[in-house]
Formats: structure tokens, sequence, C-alpha cells
């Protein structure tokens, strides 16, 4: 019993006591036969000269944590040590512990540090409701100690192995959603957590969902000791966990709380990450009988992801996925949700300051209001302050926007700054010479202009509205109506954030337009090519400048002089990839210019040369190379016909034209590089998915308007080496000679078995395991086609129509199953062979 002024209290779990117990009647302590456990604190220590030492809460690998009483406090709190294994340990009957010598001592004074700098971070989110408070942090026993709000509950894990090792999916999104929302509070801030796992997500008596334990200390002893694979949670660490030097962001995080949540709904730790580096077999949930809307499914495994690139970049981005899946149902009377947030954007429980006279306010098209923020803002004008929100700085909108969550508007400011300067430093780039710079710099002003209008309306928007606001709460609580002075003028905010705005920009365009300036002037990543005389002269004192000038009027010269098009300068910035010009000699009367490039021509990408020759005032194309091969003059002008062709067509952007220039064809053909290269040059934008085993890659062209199939080569045809990607499927043709030949080396014969299998012939177990997921895709659908089935996926249609065995019959909805014992078993073979591979 200990006695604290007028309390008395159990040593070990505080319970309160009239004063004349021996034994507590609540955890059963009788101090007279107490004994501590090994390398912990006894119970009745005092830290700090302040803090009480209960009973021992947890003891993990790299601390302890008691429950502890705070006496000028009077309240519980939780103590945390930093005691790690086989760094230091605590003798029998000692407060000090003791730490182990040589670079064991070392490690322990990094972890220590971090652990010390983990309890001033964390403490930096106190009042959070979602992340534990940290009330003090000191060093006592050679050690670290913090000291944390007490929590009554149970962690996550404990909480689900009660509920009967997993949960429904709906409670783990209430669950989880609260972690969301305290993680986007953290990566704000520049911190990530690093060790997310069911044991750290702590669910109160109260109903409230707590982050706690942040890995910093875990991490430090992890990469210094080289053993991060024991000290990583394994299952919730992300791979660039395991790495020295990983590449961490808030996708590491994302990954940890994303298989929180499977562990969750299924009751499985999923793989671990290391475990999943060759062949990645993380079963979905649905594939284990868990109900799950696709849509959530589909983030969930996303945030899974072994590649942290194909994760979601930041936990808002998670959040939305995980609200949008999630099918919204209406509650019924009296009933009241688990766990909901009280700070949550989508579910706020706070109830509105104004009781009467309340206006209908919604959220608001370009930003999320933020009660507190404006109250404490407009409080300084009560106190005779002067409001400090319409200080006249750019940047401080920004702040606005984005430290209170106000995404949307802050991204339509962005994007417009963004998007003007873009079209600013293109229509610069489209002057020659020294007038880009100029132009560029006039047309970024013009940007900042706008822009700071656009601040200054958003800014005066939501000023003048909370303004109004505080005035009638005011009204209705009969005090005085707080008029527009100490710096609240009308007309105040938008003024200060355009001048703010204004000068930011017009700094960022003369210093951009400096650069651009340069650029303009200097060799161009990429050309191209005409012939002509440009009637100009040329002067400069300084031979780099010559050199420069040689060049710009080069590339202004019209492409074709007889229809005075595209220049020069035009046609080979949209044609060719990685062009460079040079220029050589030493004055304005000789010179040889060069470009070298890599364009799409006669169906393959090659590399151009042409060169060009100065000589006083008159500059003619002198000699043109594809390949290293000289082209004789006299086919000069059908080769830029040719190119000038090209040009037009991509300079259309049009899907038709793209897929024209591409081939599926035995002799005639694509590879994947080629068809990049058209649809970038085209403009279009595509999207590529690769299968499991790495043999098939798909491109989604413009939005799902066309779609290309491309198979790796297993052997070397003409120009295409070992392992090139082929195109085999455009829309709905396909070229299955090509595909057997050179993608899969089988036979083209029209008596040819994929899988050799009749109706008595029974396929092996281990033979299977060797195919690829193409050759067992095909040798599953060859007892369909064995069957007449008609096939919509235009390869295996194509595949099977060059056999005189096929006969495509039956429709998908005519098919029906009639194996015989052999064909039932090779099929169910093939699809077991499938699933254990990961290909299913």
């Amino acid at each position: 019993m200990h006695h604290v002024e007028d309390l008395y209290l159990c040593e070990y779990c505080f319970a309160k006591l009239s004063g004349g117990e021996d034994v507590c009647p609540v955890c059963g302590f009788q101090k007279d036969t107490y004994e501590p456990e090994a390398g912990v604190l006894p119970a009745g220590e005092i830290l700090a000269g302040k803090y009480l030492i209960g009973k021992m809460l947890g003891r993990g690998g790299f601390g302890v944590t008691y429950l502890g009483f705070d006496i000028p406090g009077k309240k519980k709190v939780a103590i945390k040590e930093y005691l790690p294994d086989g760094l230091a340990a605590r003798q029998p009957g000692q407060t000090m512990i003791s730490v182990y010598t040589g670079e064991k001592e070392n490690l322990f004074k990094k972890g220590a540090e971090r652990f010390f700098e983990e309890a001033k971070m964390v403490s930096r989110f106190n009042g959070n409701p979602n992340i534990v408070s940290v009330y003090e942090f000191f060093y006592e026993n050679q050690t670290a100690y913090f000291v944390m709000e007490y929590l009554d509950g149970m962690d996550l894990k404990k909480y689900t192995a009660k509920n009967g090792g997993k949960l429904e999916v709906d409670e783990a999104v209430r669950i989880i959603e609260p972690i969301m929302d305290a993680l986007t509070v953290v990566h704000s801030a520049g911190v990530l957590h690093r060790d997310i796992s069911p044991d750290n997500i702590f669910l109160t008596n109260d109903n409230e969902v707590k982050l706690i334990d942040f890995g910093a200390a875990r991490q430090v002893i992890g990469e210094q000791s080289k053993s991060l694979s024991i000290v990583l949670k394994q299952g919730f660490a992300p791979i660039e966990q395991y790495q020295t030097h990983g590449h961490f962001g808030p996708w590491s995080d994302i990954y940890a709380l994303c298989a929180a949540f499977y562990f969750m709904i299924t009751g499985k730790v999923p793989e671990a990450a290391m475990d999943r580096m060759e062949l990645d077999q993380l079963m979905p949930p649905s594939a284990m009988g868990i109900e799950i809307p696709i849509s959530l499914e589909q983030i969930l495994m996303r945030g899974l992801s072994y590649k942290a690139a194909d994760r979601p970049q930041s936990v808002i981005e998670l959040k939305a996925g995980f609200m949008e899946a999630l099918p919204k149902q209406e509650e019924e009377p009296g009933e009241t949700p688990v766990y909901i947030n009280p700070y949550s954007v989508q579910e706020s429980s706070k109830e509105e300051p104004f009781t009467e006279e309340k206006t209908q306010e919604s959220k608001g098209f370009l930003f999320d209001k933020n009660e507190d923020y404006y109250q404490r803002e407009f409080s300084k004008i009560r106190e005779g302050k002067r409001a400090g929100f319409h200080v006249p700085a750019f940047f401080l909108t920004f702040f606005w926007m984005f430290y209170r969550k106000m995404f949307l508007g802050g991204g339509i400011v962005l994007g417009f700054l963004i998007v003007f300067q873009v079209i600013a430093a293109g229509a610069a780039g489209t002057f020659a010479g020294s007038d880009a710079s100029m132009i560029f710099m006039v047309l970024c002003c013009a940007a900042g202009l706008g822009a700071g209008i656009l601040c200054g309306l958003m800014g005066n928007s939501f000023y003048y509205k909370y303004y109004e606001k505080v005035n009638l709460q005011a009204k209705i609580q009969g005090e005085q109506i707080y008029r527009k002075k100490s710096g609240v003028l009308t007309g105040a905010p938008m003024a200060g954030v355009m001048v703010g705005a204004f000068i930011v920009n017009g700094l960022f365009a003369v210093i951009s337009s400096q650069v651009l300036g340069n650029l303009t002037n200097s060799y161009p990543s990429s050309s191209r090519a005409g012939t002509g005389n440009t009637g100009s002269s040329v002067s400069t004192t300084s031979q780099g400048d010559l050199h420069k000038a040689v060049v710009q009027d080069i590339r202004n010269q019209y492409y074709n002089d007889e229809e005075k098009g595209a220049t020069v300068g035009q046609v080979f910035d949209l044609y060719f990839d990685n062009g460079r010009w040079d220029a050589v000699g030493t004055d304005s009367s000789s010179y040889h210019v060069t470009f070298q490039g890599q364009a799409y021509y006669a169906n393959r990408l090659r590399s151009f040369q042409f060169e060009f020759a100065m000589e006083g005032q008159e500059m003619t194309c002198k000699k043109i190379l594809i390949g290293g091969t000289e082209i004789a003059s006299d086919k000069w002008s059908s080769l830029l016909k040719v190119i000038e062709m090209y040009y037009k067509g991509m300079s259309a952007k049009s899907v038709d034209a793209a897929l024209n220039l591409m081939f599926v064809n035995q002799r005639v053909y694509t590879t994947l590089p080629e068809a990049q290269y058209l649809l970038r040059k085209s403009g279009l934008t595509y999207q590529m998915k690769t299968n499991r085993s790495g043999e098939r890659k798909e491109l989604s062209v413009a939005g799902g308007k066309a779609s290309l199939r491309f198979y790796k080569t297993v052997r070397t045809m003409d120009t295409v080496p070992y392992g090139s990607y082929l195109l085999i499927v455009k829309d709905q043709k396909a070229d299955a000679t090509a595909f057997l030949t050179y993608c899969m080396g089988w036979s083209t014969s029209s008596a040819t078995q994929f899988y050799s299998g009749t109706d008595r012939y029974r396929l092996s177990e281990s033979g299977l395991k060797n195919k690829s997921e193409t050759e067992l895709m095909i040798m599953r659908n060859e007892i369909f086609a064995r069957h007449y089935r008609k096939f919509e996926d235009p390869l295996l249609q194509a595949v099977f129509l060059t056999k005189n065995w096929y006969r495509a019959v039956y429709s998908d909805s005519q098919f029906k199953e009639n194996w015989n014992d052999a064909e039932e078993y090779n099929l169910k073979l093939i699809v077991k062979v499938e699933e254990d591979l990961g290909y299913r």
C-alpha cells in the first residue's frame, strides 16, 4: 500500500484502498510475498521524483512498459523504459541497468537517442484523439524513459483473437479509419511510424482507437546491427525496411497498415515481404472466402504491393479508396457505429457551436472549413490584437489550404499555377532567339497576377464567411459585435495575397526566364532537319554563342520551303528521340552542323544523322545517314516526305494514326519500345500491365479505346534479339504464326497438340511446373478447343484456327462440358499448378 496525500493505493495496480488492507482486493497484491520479475523495476520504485512504478504491462525486445502513477497529477500513466535485449540488462536487486561493452554499447546509445527523440516527436501530437499522448521524457538509471497516457483496453491483436480470430470488414474499416487520420497528421509533419502492426493499434474501453509505439529505436538498432529480419515484425514490414538503405516514405506505413487490415479480416498474417521477392503468392481475402467489396479488395492489395511504387503514395489516397469502396449503409434508429473518429471529416461527431439561427453550410466546393482555427484567430480581435491570417504573402494561402486540410482548394490553385506556367513556357518556346525569355517572363508575371486574384478571392471567401459566423455567435451570446477593424478591412486578405502571389511568381518568372533563355540558345535535346537558304547573317563576339546561333538558324528554317509548313525545329522536336546537335567551326563564313537522333522509319526504330553546312549566308543539307548508312541525295526528298507524313500523323494525337503504324505480322512486326515511342510521340497516354511470369505485357491506350498485347520472344529474329517483347495482339487482330514461332518456340504444324493430352494420357505435375504462365493457359484451353468451343480472346482463336483438328462451333452460352476422365484429370491438374505457381 502506498500513501499519496489523502489516497491509499495498491502499489501494484493503483486501486484505491481504505487504508488497512494487507492484500489488494482488486489484484491480490501482497507486499510481504511480492517478488519482482527478473530484469524489471520493482513495484513501489519512484522515477523522476514523481512517478510511482506499479506492475509491468508488457515487455518486448526493446523495452518494458509499466503501469505508473503520477503523484502530483493523481492519475494513472504508462511508463516505457528503454531496455533492448542483448544490449543491456538489469541485475537482480538493482535499479540501474548494465550496458554491454564494445560495439553493443555504441548500438545501445544510438538506440537510446532515437528512443528519446521518438518521445519528443510523439509529444508533438498530444491532443490528437488517435495518437497516444506523451507527457514527459527523461534519463534515469542509465537509460531513457517516457511517460504516456494510460490506456485501458486491449491491443488489436488481442481484440481480434477475442472476437473469434477475425473481424467483419465493416468493423475493420471503422477501426482502421481513425488510424488513417492519425497517420495523415503524422506524415504531414514529416514523421513515419515504421512499426504499425496489430500490437501497436490500441482499442480503449471508451471506444477510442489509438496509435502507439513508434518504431524509431527498433529501426535504428536493426540498421546498425544488420539484423533487420529479426527486429522487424514479419508480415507487417515492407520490403524497404529489410534494406539497410531502403527508400522510406508514407508508402512504408501504408504497407504495414494494409497488412494489419488484412490480418483483421482474414485472421492470418500476410507472407513476409522477403518471402514474396521471387514469387508473390499473397492470396486476396476473397480467395479465402472473405466477403469484401471488389474495389475495397483492390485498394487493399495495392497497399500490400511488394513494390513501393505500386502502392498508394499517401494515406489520403488510401483512405479515399477505402471510403469509396465501402458500401454506404443507412443506420438503424438508435444504432451507434463502433469506433467513430471524432476528428474524421466524413463522420465528424463534433457539434457546431451555434444553437440558434444556425445557417445551413456544406463543406464548400473549394475548401473544407475549420472551425477551431478561425475561432482562435477572431478571439485575438476580442482581446484588441491584430488577427494574423491576412499577412501579405503568397505561401500563406497554401499554408491555409494544406495545413487545414483544404486539399481541393490548394490543389486547384497550385494546378492553376503549374498549367499557366507550362503554357507560358510552351508559348515562349515557339519564339526564337532572345525574345523567348522575355515573353516567358511576361507570361509568368501574368500567371502570378491571375493566381493572386484566385488566391485572394478564396482567401476573402472563407475569411469573411467566418467573420460573419463569429459575429452571429456573438449576437446570440449577447456579446459585443466585432467590427471590421485592426486590419480586418474589406479586401485586405485579397490584396495581401495578390501582392504576395505576384511577387513570388514574378521572381520565379525572372529566374526561369533566364534559364529558358540559356536553353533556347544552347543545343536542344531534340530537333530536326531541312534544306534551303536562311537569308540571315550571323555576327557574334563569342565562339560558343556563334555555335548556338548557327544551330538556331537551321532549326528556324521551314521544313518544306515549297509549302512553308512546319519548321525544322518543330518536326525534329516531335519526331526524334534523344536528339543532339553539334556545331563545328571557327567563324560565321564556314560551319558544319550535325544532328543525331532516333526515330521510327520503315517499320523500325532507327538512328538518324543529318549533316548541314553553312558557307557564308547559305546553309544546305549535305548528308543524311540511317543506321550508319548514307542515303543517296536523290532519295532525300522521299525520305523527308515520309518524316513529314509521320510528323503530321503524330501531331494529330490520334489513336488510329498511331495504331496504323503498328504491325501484327510474322514478317512486319512492332516491338514494345517502338509502340511506346509511337504512342508517346502522338501524345497518347497508356497504362502497362505485366503478368506474373513477366512474359506478357499489355498496353491499354487512351482510356481503354485500344489494347495491345506483347509477348517475350524466345528466339532471335532479324533485328529483334532474344527476350524482346513483340506485338502479337492489336485490339481483335492476332498473329498466331508469329506467336507460336517467335514467342513460344512451338511448331506451327496444323496437326500439333499443345498439351499432348488424349482421352488416355494423363499429364504429370512435375512436368507442368516447368511450363510458363502462357503455356499453361494454352494447354488448359486446348481441352475446351477439342470440344469445339469458340474463343472471344483473339489470340486463342487465332492459335487454335491454325490446327486442322479444331472447329469453332459453340459459343460460351452453347458450350457444354463433356470431359472424359483423362481430360477432367488434366484440366484440374493444370488449374492446380497455375494456383500453386501464383498464376491464378
